[in-house]
């Protein structure tokens, strides 16, 4: 009777050992594979991006007219915003150059 109580228990604790290594193993396993999703999706995200930016490349390698218009209106709002952000300005009448600061002189030294 000892012998079979004995061996009732080991097959128990075998049995045991199985089911905890069975879901310690499908725990790695989800881990592995969420990791590998999401290495998958950066990889592919990149990919995107970087077909997008080779489309709008193409794109306006194409159509340069629309480029110019961009371009220009890119200019005109950022020297607008210049001109508006800044109180005290002087614009230089030399093409293609930015408004600049007046400057006060340097004070005086009395000695």
């Amino acid at each position: 009777m000892k012998r079979a109580e004995l061996e009732a228990m080991l097959s128990l604790m075998h049995g045991s050992a199985v089911t905890l290594q069975r879901a310690f193993r499908g725990f790695v396993g989800r881990m592995a594979a969420a990791a590998l999703r999401s290495e998958m999706a950066e990889f592919m995200t990149m990919l995107r991006m970087e077909e997008s930016a080779a489309d709008e490349e193409e794109f306006w390698r194409w159509n340069r007219w629309k480029r110019l218009q961009r371009d220009f209106s890119q200019f005109w709002e950022t020297s607008k915003a210049v001109l508006s952000n800044s109180s005290a300005l002087e614009w230089n009448t030399h093409v293609g150059q930015l408004p600049v600061q007046e400057r006060a002189p340097p004070p005086l030294d009395s000695t």
